[in-house]
């Protein structure tokens, strides 16, 4: 076992050379390499476990050994090969279990969450680390070697924000989430497979993942990390990114090692996308994990929120609410409609209450071929297919609504009928009505100068209120189960009656769509 001596004096001079020359500047990108936090600084540390299996009779732990740092505030495992018996599927697969000493969190890993994890672990607060290997009797030999270990050490975090003092207050939003290791910003999206934003200029060159319920960090503004069920392994395959004029990355990540659940199935939340409102009387709140030291240094990097105006919309969105380094990623929220309009890039704030902080908007063209291409565990399965005939009457509706499915057909698992409406400025203030027509059969009726496709099986009416968005979501979730025949067909389509009394009144219906049993 190599371990370097004198760790915190080499972390704590190393973490302070990085942040040499790093004062804020307007319009810089808020990439915590600006305003590093917590240097993560890989050492080596060489351990093999040897080829290890269970002679015994039953399940056990078959040998067990300690990774330790004095003086860290955490420790992240790099592997440089790992060899797990057994068989996931058939459930006797072996695994490695890692436990700090610290708090007692814990991570199980078999063969194929060290592959989604790109051979490292999960974060983990302390120095100290208990590592095994259980496994199942007969199933073949086990190996684990370690080539290096990231630790972290606090280092001063930096401060801009719109105006002398930082307004950010603490906040628990759950779909908002801290990206790894670079310290950034990421959150849902209510896309299929509710995936993930992020600013490009986040992007890792190694292993990332994100986590959730972010814990205060240290005194001296180490970062501390949640428990290994709160943190999940980035898919490499899904990662979509720019850097440059449009700033983003899309990407999705697997299921929790731990738990077996996605972090839409753990906490069921989901930023639904807009375009941007009109700047006038409206406002726009930033929620990440910024750089901090006010009140202390526990409130860095932790989750904080701030609402600000809006000031300009365009290729970039502009406002005044206040961010630091690591909120790069953070969704730009128009506050009023509570939907995300943008991502957040850039400082452009200044402490003497000028300039603004900016963003990529989510109609970036790069970014909606991203949405519309989904790549690994954001390709959800959609299996529907467009049967067409949407129509809208003679009035303010331009466009018709959009009908689209997402999610396996499978018995016991939710398919989502999605149905997105853009509504044009002349029917602000309307309300209308939303009808979901559901039938098995195709009947094709002939409609008021449009085509009704799904027999009237069954209808699901919801309100339609265009008062305060431009946008209209609506989702319905399907539980399939059992009994259904293969080959069944099941067709859906929108009405969507509409009339004030005056001028806007008539009739849409979206595209007919079709879901067929496997």
């Amino acid at each position: 076992m190599l371990i370097r001596t004198n760790v915190r004096a080499v972390i704590t001079s190393i973490a302070a050379g990085l942040l040499i020359g790093s004062s804020a500047t307007i319009a810089s990108a808020q990439d915590p390499a600006s305003f590093l936090p917590d240097s993560m600084v890989e050492f080596d540390y060489i351990h093999d476990s040897g080829a290890v299996q269970n002679d015994a009779a039953q399940r056990q732990t078959i040998i067990a050994f300690p990774v330790y740092f004095e003086g860290v505030s955490s420790i992240t495992l790099n592997f440089e090969d790992v060899l797990l018996s057994g068989d996931v599927d058939l459930g006797n697969a072996s695994e490695i279990r890692i436990t700090s000493m610290f708090d007692g969190a814990v991570q199980r890993m078999n063969a194929e969450h060290v592959e989604q994890w790109e051979n490292q672990s999960a974060y983990f607060n302390g120095d100290t680390l208990l590592v095994e290997i259980i496994s199942d009797p007969d199933t073949g030999p086990n190996r684990v070697r370690i080539a290096s270990v990231e630790v972290g050490a606090a280092a001063s975090p930096q401060e801009t924000q719109c105006g002398p003092v930082d307004d950010r207050a603490p906040s628990n939003d759950l779909r908002v989430s801290r990206l790894m290791p670079v310290a950034c910003t990421s959150w849902t999206i209510n896309d299929c497979a509710k995936c993930f934003l992020s600013a490009g200029h986040c992007g890792s060159s190694g292993s990332s993942s994100i986590q959730f319920n972010v814990p205060f960090s240290t005194a001296g503004g180490s970062l501390v990390f949640p428990p290994p069920e709160d943190q999940y392994a980035l898919d490499g395959a899904s990662l979509q990114r720019l850097n440059s004029t449009d700033d983003w990355q899309y990407f999705g990540v697997f299921p929790n090692s731990n738990t077996g659940l996605t972090p839409f199935q753990a906490y069921g939340v989901a930023f639904n996308l807009s375009t941007p409102p009109p700047v006038a009387g409206n406002n726009i709140r930033i929620t990440g994990h910024g750089t901090d030291s006010t009140p202390n240094s526990t409130f860095n990097q932790v989750q904080q929120t701030h609402v600000g105006p809006f000031i300009s919309s365009g290729t970039n969105l502009n406002y005044q609410a206040d961010t630091t380094g690591g909120n790069s990623g953070s969704p730009v929220i128009w506050e009023e409609g509570n939907v995300a309009i943008g991502i957040h890039t850039n400082g452009g704030c200044s402490t003497g209450g000028g300039g603004s902080n900016n963003g990529t908007p989510l109609t970036a063209p790069s970014l909606q071929a991203a949405l519309k291409n989904p790549k690994g565990v954001c390709a959800a399965t959609n299996n529907f297919g467009n049967l067409g005939e949407a129509y809208a009457s003679p009035g303010p509706f331009i466009r018709s609504p959009k009908l689209s499915s997402c999610g396996d057909l499978i018995v016991g698992n939710l398919t989502e009928i999605r149905m997105t409406m853009e509504v044009p400025a002349a029917a602000i203030g309307l309300n209308a009505a939303a009808v979901l027509v559901v039938g098995i059969t195709n009947d094709s009726i002939p409609f008021g100068g449009g085509v009704l496709v799904p027999s009237v099986d069954i209808i699901r009416v919801s309100n339609v209120n265009t008062s305060s968005a431009k946008t209209i979501n609506r989702i319905t979730s399907i539980l399939w189960g059992p009994g259904i025949t293969t080959g069944t067909e099941f067709f859906f389509q929108y009405y969507v009656p509409y009339d004030n009394g005056g001028a806007l009144n008539g009739f849409m219906l979206s595209n007919a769509i079709v879901l067929t049993w496997p």
